[in-house]
């Protein structure tokens, strides 16, 4: 009989810890994604700002030509973006690009309706 009792409060003693260690495990998954998002969103941005400033310095240097105005209306490079040129003091235009790209989610607990802002200035001479 007391071999008995002695298994029974081992059993319990093993099973002590499952329920607050699962508990623990819910919300350090979703911090572990949350993270993992912004990680994404913050590459994303880098890549973003890179790409937006190559077609930025492209479109300063062909300055206002046909191809530039192409370039401008095509949807491959553009990805909507928006351009627009200011006129500098003396000789030259200010070429500002601006873009609202979405960031892609990770999971279905962090929807993919993340936006980044990102700008690109060039001067045209």
């Amino acid at each position: 009989m007391e071999q008995l009792e002695e298994i029974n409060l081992q059993r319990k003693s093993d099973d002590r810890g499952v329920i607050e260690s699962a508990l623990t495990l819910i919300p350090l998954t979703i911090f572990f994604l949350l993270v993992l998002q912004l990680a994404i969103a913050g590459s994303w941005k880098t890549i973003e700002l890179a790409r937006m400033q190559s077609l930025a310095n492209t479109l300063a240097i062909m300055g206002n030509s046909q191809e530039s105005q192409e370039l401008l209306r095509s949807p491959e490079e553009m990805r909507g973006s928006t351009a627009h040129y200011s006129p500098l003091t003396g000789k030259g235009n200010l070429l500002e690009l601006r873009a609202e790209p979405v960031v892609p989610g990770i999971s279905t607990f962090i929807p993919g309706f993340l936006r980044i802002k990102t700008y690109a200035l060039a001067v045209e001479e």
